[in-house]
């Protein structure tokens, strides 16, 4: 099973055992089948799924753990942010891309500030 990603540089591959990893466009793994779900690349990450915890976390395209596993739902990077809920599904929150809570204020927060 192929799922073709957004900037085309890697496929993500569902391997023998159920596993998936990353490949090039020539068929080449980049990162080994060793994740038991992932998601496609999105500004340079990869949600992927740890069966053992029933956890998500993010990778990088060498496959290293830049996000680790703590998350019961993930989504794509979007401007540098990424939806996650991490107690309940359905209350989300955002992270950054080093894992990091980013807390949102409403406008007439920030404006006060300006005055």
């Amino acid at each position: 099973m192929f799922c073709f990603l957004n900037n085309k540089e890697k496929d993500v591959s569902r391997a023998e055992g159920g596993k998936f990893g990353f490949i090039d466009p020539s068929g080449e793994w980049v990162i080994p089948p060793k994740f038991d779900d992932a998601q496609d690349f999105s500004e340079g990450l990869a949600a992927v799924f740890v069966d053992e915890i029933k956890k998500w976390g993010y990778i990088d395209k060498k496959g290293e753990t830049v996000i680790e596993p703590e998350y019961l739902e993930a989504f794509p990077t979007e401007h540098g942010l990424i939806k996650v809920s991490r107690e309940q599904i359905g209350e989300y929150s955002y992270i950054d891309r080093q894992g990091n809570d980013v807390e949102f204020k409403s406008l007439s927060e920030q404006r006060s500030k300006v005055r």
